[in-house]
């Protein structure tokens, strides 16, 4: 069984490039662990974030979800 990191996901309070930095620190932690990593900025879109813009909504908490599963699958 193969261990999933996944990465920060964007706040409308952080910079995006302060957000990609941290996804591309992650990143290479993962490969020099020899894990999967998995930005979820490349799945989740703005109408995910529910009013406040920092927390997910319903459609965010499923397509997230849905990420999960689909690296689960990739890995077997």
């Amino acid at each position: 069984m193969q261990t999933f990191l996944s990465g920060v996901l964007r706040r409308r309070d952080v910079s995006w490039s302060r957000i990609g930095a941290l996804n591309g620190r992650y990143d290479w932690v993962a490969n020099a662990l020899i894990l999967t990593f998995g930005d979820p900025n490349r799945w989740i879109e703005n109408g995910d974030f529910g009013r406040d813009r920092l927390h997910l909504n319903g459609r965010g908490k499923r397509r997230l979800g849905q990420i999960r599963l689909y690296m689960k699958k990739m890995n077997q």
